[in-house]
């Protein structure tokens, strides 16, 4: 019966995404009634099947987030409500949750201090109640399934809808290229960037997961899709997040050397291809325009936002910060982002804040992992550093990424308790 069940399920939600792709066309936009409806339609299930709460959120809000066409209600209030009485009627609590809790309070009081709360603590706070629900190896099965689907899903809706999102890229005063994209580049690139990432730690073996041969080839074709993508969307930043990592755990794995020849071969192949394709056209100019422009401009905006703030604050703006609404201000005629989640962390919420940040979202994961796996963790929260330093995920609320700093932690809680269960029998 649990089985049959399960096909229901996996069918049901299979149907929903197909519905969900259907009404994602370009300048569709789609009625508030009928995006409540489908949130209704998500969760229902959810509350005979509270397990399925990570994947259902990650999977179907994560798309609906990077999609031209929100599917979905956008407002962080009506998950906070829904996954707040759906963790209340949660048996399974952990004293994650006082953990979490506790270094998210400390940002939440500086907001309130300087009267600048915003929707990047709420989804905080919704990523917190979530992650206690994440206790064995079958749900970090599950986030990694997730984040395959939406690499894959919207990496597809790139290609088939690109010509509906053609720009002109102005490479010199009397010439264009054409570009397409619906959102940041930076961001699209870092969401469709992870599932990549789990494919090549999944197929070099530097993390576990179920084997069969139709995962592994799901996992080649992501990587190949999203390299594509990430070639035509042209973001330096979310390239090098995904090659740095990828080429670092290939070399460190403990695969034999006839598979990683291969996988110099497929991605050299793949990368000539490509490059005879002029899919890299765009992209090579880019990085030509890195020795004019460092870091795509953004080391020009760190340096005029931390030079008047450590020049101009006091002891105790120094040490609290100043908030996220008084940094985007600061140094600039109009608001602008740092784009450095660590810059952020410094400026609004000070000293304090930018310890906390660099333990908790930096060494805390490769600290607390086991020595076996310890290689392969740091490899996989670089590409989160990157991300940190070019696009500000945690304190710009992009659920994607962050729930991937929570895969990452509760995949290192996983193998702890796993070894020691083992030493225990």
């Amino acid at each position: 019966m649990h089985l049959n069940q399960n096909k229901l399920l996996i069918g049901y939600y299979i149907i929903l995404l197909a519905i969900i792709f259907l009404l994602m066309q370009p300048n569709n936009s789609v009625p508030m009634v009928i995006r409540l409806g489908l949130l209704g339609f998500l969760f229902i299930p959810v509350i005979f099947r509270l397990d399925l709460l990570p994947f259902v959120f990650l999977s179907y809000y994560g798309i609906s987030s990077a999609s031209f066409t929100p599917v979905l209600p956008t407002m962080p209030s009506y998950y906070i409500i829904i996954i707040t009485v759906l963790y209340l009627i949660y048996n399974k609590k952990s004293y994650f949750l006082a953990k979490a809790i506790g270094f998210f309070l400390y940002f939440f009081v500086c907001s309130l201090f300087h009267f600048d709360l915003n929707e990047g603590l709420s989804w905080g706070l919704i990523v917190i109640l979530i992650s206690d629900m994440v206790k064995t190896k079958k749900d970090i099965q599950m986030l990694f399934y997730s984040y395959l689907i939406i690499s894959i899903f919207i990496s597809l809706l790139f290609l088939i809808h690109k010509e509906s999102f053609i720009t002109d890229y102005r490479i010199s005063s009397t010439e264009n290229i054409e570009r397409s994209g619906w959102i940041n580049p930076n961001a699209f690139g870092a969401f469709i960037t992870i599932g990549a990432i789990l494919s090549v730690a999944h197929l070099t073996k530097m993390l576990k997961f179920e084997e069969s041969k139709i995962l592994n080839i799901i996992c080649t074709l992501t990587i190949i899709i999203t390299f594509i993508v990430l070639s035509l969307n042209a973001s330096r930043g979310a390239l090098l997040a995904f090659v740095i990592p990828s080429v670092l755990m290939l070399l460190f794995s403990n695969v034999s050397l006839k598979i990683k020849i291969l996988f110099i071969l497929v991605a050299t192949g793949t990368f000539i291809v490509l490059l005879n394709n002029g899919v890299f056209e765009l992209l090579i100019i880019r990085m030509e325009e890195e020795s004019a422009e460092t870091g795509g401009g953004r080391t020009t905006i760190w340096i005029d936002k931390l030079v008047p703030f450590i020049n101009d604050s006091n002891i105790f703006e120094l040490i609290t910060g100043i908030g996220e609404t008084a940094t985007n201000k600061l140094g600039y005629t109009r608001e602008i982002s740092t784009h450095n989640d660590l810059v952020t962390a410094f400026i609004a919420y000070g000293f304090i804040g930018l310890i906390l940040f660099i333990y908790l979202f930096i060494i805390y994961p490769i600290i607390k992992s086991p020595r076996k796996i310890r290689l392969s963790i740091a490899i996989i929260v670089l590409y989160l550093i990157i991300e940190y330093c070019v696009l500000e995920p945690v304190f710009r609320g992009y659920i994607i990424v962050t729930m991937f700093y929570i895969f990452i932690l509760k995949y290192v809680y996983i193998e702890n308790y796993n070894i020691k269960d083992n030493a225990k029998s």
